[in-house]
């Protein structure tokens, strides 16, 4: 098994193309994205709106957002816990930072 380990390695070290491995994709230019084409069919002025799944007419839609909007939490609150997560992450890894401590006796 191990005298064949080594042929097999050189056969698939020769396969290698050292030369084809490089950086292909480059940033897109924003003028390239050609976003003014995309948005011109929609009317100015009405889009985005708060509540564009109105348009659809579907009750279940209506009923499916309204839970979603009065379960989700707003950017403050989303802010506050990701700091209390944070802020518990630092208490938990407290012990592994370096401590110093004093004590003091008196006798008599």
């Amino acid at each position: 098994m191990k005298k064949l380990a080594l042929p097999v390695l050189a056969l698939l070290a020769g396969c290698a193309n050292p030369g084809g491995i490089t950086h292909r994709s480059s940033m897109a230019e924003p003028a390239a994205l050609q976003a003014e084409q995309s948005l011109a069919g929609a009317p100015a002025g009405e889009w985005p709106q708060l509540d564009w799944w109105k348009r659809f007419g579907d009750a279940q839609l209506d009923a499916l957002v309204g839970e979603a909007l009065a379960g989700s939490p707003s950017v403050h609150l989303a802010r506050a816990r990701v700091d209390q997560a944070l802020a518990a992450a630092q208490v938990a890894g407290a012990p592994l930072k370096p401590q110093a401590g004093a004590s003091g006796d008196l006798t008599r």
